[in-house]
């Protein structure tokens, strides 16, 4: 994967756009491979948050709206 000025730019819109959803200091990182799926990390007290129907949804919404199709959440989370 060649890492790139266009898709440091996405990432960085999408890691943005997490603020709307009450999701700050993620990461969104694009897969290898794909440019439509992303790795989702999220802090740890933030997981509560994703359990919530509305949230999970809306954010789905988002990620679609923006070409992503699949969304894989990372359970470790952030520090």
């Amino acid at each position: 994967m060649n890492v790139t000025s266009e898709r440091l730019q996405k990432v960085a819109m999408l890691e943005s756009g997490m603020a709307q959803f009450g999701l700050t200091g993620c990461r969104v990182r694009l897969c290898v491979g794909s440019e439509h799926e992303v790795h989702l990390e999220i802090r740890s007290q933030d997981f509560s948050r994703l359990v919530k129907s509305e949230v999970r949804m809306a954010l789905l919404r988002f990620f679609q709206q923006h070409g992503i199709d699949k969304v894989l959440l990372l359970l470790q989370g952030r520090a």
